[in-house]
């Protein structure tokens, strides 16, 4: 933290140089990839898969797939 603008500086690697950037928000997060089985899984269990290759649900319903009946939680649905 910069002790005079309360800044949060961040040191990383990016083209094999050292950068350094202030920010006033750092939110740390993985990133995560879908289950190498998910078409699999989309076939067998008869749902869509999204854009990323998650199941696909609707946004104000995310445990929803796109067959009734049929639920996502975990890796599997985003």
């Amino acid at each position: 933290e910069d002790p005079l603008s309360g800044s949060l500086i961040i040191k990383y690697l990016q083209d094999s140089k050292i950068v350094e950037e202030e920010f006033d928000l750092v939110v740390l997060a993985m990133g995560v990839k879908p289950p190498k089985a998910a078409g699999e899984l989309a076939r067998v269990t008869g749902i869509n898969l999204n854009e990323y290759g998650f199941a696909h649900t609707k946004p104000l319903d995310p445990i929803q797939t796109s067959r009734a009946g049929v639920f996502v939680a975990g890796a599997f649905q985003g």
